[in-house]
């Protein structure tokens, strides 16, 4: 069963499974703003080269995740952006992420 969800700024679709964003399946994960909260709590972004929001940068640092203030960063099958004015790009890479898994 896969499921689609926006929670927080965060897009996941996910089949279940743990170990990575999105689990086992490695399917696209996009993150915006706020949504890094999201990934942050899940603890899938230790190791991780991310962007967010500047008042989120230490909830990152704090999950073990390298902060870049860039519009959009693609970490694996991650895809961050720091705020509604990165959304075009931010949803570029998304959206190669998701034609290259067809």
């Amino acid at each position: 069963m896969q499921v689609t969800e926006t929670v927080n700024g965060s897009i996941a679709s996910t089949t279940g499974g743990s170990g990575s964003v999105a689990g086992a399946a490695n399917v696209p994960v996009a993150s915006v703003c706020h949504g890094i909260e999201i990934v942050a709590a899940a603890d899938v972004i230790r190791g991780r080269e991310v962007t967010t929001v500047a008042k989120c940068r230490l909830d990152a640092e704090f999950s073990g995740a390298t902060y870049v203030d860039r519009e959009v960063v693609v970490s694996g099958n991650l895809v961050t952006a720091r705020t509604w004015h990165d959304s075009a790009p931010w949803m570029r890479e998304y959206l190669k992420l998701l034609r290259a898994g067809r």
